[in-house]
């Protein structure tokens, strides 16, 4: 596996898309879950076993959660662990993208961890 971009570059590449194409987070978060979601559903099965997604506090734990949602009501056996301090999630309004997520999981009623 090769690291492309760090932490800090990745919130930068996020925020010059969000802000100088006009592109939302929101879209942003979705189609990095539908990426995540096709390549996976291709290489598996929806009886392959159980999918755990372990996600971070931040920007990136809300795309684990919307890809989580889409494997989840696709019909596969899915389950997020999220082994973070609440204390340092993402918050409003920096950026929606976690707690939007978070909701709409437990709308579904994901099991979370």
């Amino acid at each position: 596996m090769y690291k492309l971009l760090n932490s800090a570059e990745m919130k930068q590449c996020d925020r010059n898309t969000i802000e100088y194409y006009g592109i939302p987070s929101a879209v942003l978060m979705e189609r990095a879950a539908l990426a995540v979601f096709a390549e996976v559903s291709r290489r598996i099965e929806k009886n392959a076993g159980r999918i755990l997604i372990v996600c971070g506090s931040g920007n990136n734990g809300g795309d684990g959660l919307a890809a989580a949602r889409l494997f989840y009501l696709a019909g596969y056996d899915v389950e997020v662990w999220i082994p973070a301090d609440k204390n340092k999630m993402t918050k409003p309004p920096v950026d929606m993208r976690f707690p939007r997520q978070w909701d709409r999981s437990r709308i579904w009623r994901m099991p979370l961890w």
